[in-house]
């Protein structure tokens, strides 16, 4: 077996997130108002710094096996192209997680727009693959296909935190986002239906684009701990005693943090830089 591994002179870090939280809400996610947390406050950031930079793939990108597509073949046949892993023309790394951690205070949280939240389903494939969510908000999940899905919500320990059944096109569920760290989406109709919810509790973080590009801004001076993560690439099919496939499992996730001195008024550039094996 052929892990990826990232390239970095930083520590290499694997979370956990091992709280037992269950929520699921039919409410409407409201945008304009602030995640509730305890611990971060909301302070008038003068001269604040920035930390901008790329997650990057070094070398040839590697081949992905595609998903096997075991139900409703006339809708979801353009999601057998695996999506755990997409690289730009310029070899950025799209979808990867970049944020600050043990923020104590700071700038306050964008008004988020609900689109920003959410995670439709279409053809068989949830869209955006990863997104970030304050804790305290709420994820929105749509069903845009016209058939029956259901979306599996799961921590890093694979405990369900939720699991709703959207039978018809047009279906909308929520769910309050309580833990940093990643949260696993799947669906157990479409076993090869796979996303991450990202938990952030400051609102120093970015996912990246097509480009890799990333940019945290009006930080308070200070000294730093800037966290990469990114989904695990290699899928491992389960299978029942039938040989009937009923999900994929993934490697573990890469991650790495730096230390970063934010000075007042100016800019850090940072690159991530992963280099891959050429299968997976």
């Amino acid at each position: 077996m052929r892990l990826f591994f990232i390239v970095l002179s930083v520590l290499i870090l694997v979370s956990c997130s091992n709280e037992d939280v269950r929520q699921e809400t039919s409410g409407h996610a409201d945008s304009s108002s602030q995640p509730k947390l305890s611990s971060y406050q909301v302070i008038d950031v003068e001269r604040g710094g920035t930390i901008q930079g790329q997650v990057i793939l070094e070398g040839k990108k590697p081949t992905l096996p595609g998903f096997e597509i075991t139900v409703n073949e006339d809708i979801c046949a353009g999601a057998a192209d695996n999506n755990r892993l997409k690289v730009g023309p310029d070899g950025g790394v799209a979808w990867a997680v970049v944020r600050l951690v043990n923020v104590e205070q700071g700038k306050a949280f964008p008004q988020l727009d609900p689109d920003a939240l959410t995670v439709d389903q279409v053809g068989c494939r949830y869209t955006p693959h990863v997104i970030a969510v304050p804790v305290g908000s709420n994820a929105i999940f749509l069903n845009s296909d016209p058939t029956a899905h259901n979306v599996r919500v799961e921590d890093t320990t694979e405990k369900i935190l939720m699991n709703v059944a959207q039978p018809k096109q047009g279906d909308r569920n929520e769910f309050v986002i309580e833990q940093v760290g990643p949260h696993s989406i799947g669906c157990d109709y479409h076993p090869w239906m796979n996303a991450s919810i990202f938990g952030v509790d400051n609102p120093y973080y970015a996912v990246t684009g097509p480009d890799g590009m990333f940019t945290l801004e009006n930080i308070p001076p200070g000294d730093y701990e800037l966290r990469l993560w990114l989904n695990g690439l290699k899928a491992i099919p389960q299978r029942d005693n039938r040989g009937v496939l009923v999900r994929y499992r993934f490697d573990a996730p890469h991650e790495a943090t730096r230390n970063v001195l934010v000075k007042e008024g100016e800019t850090v550039d940072e690159v991530f830089s992963i280099r891959a094996d050429s299968e997976v």
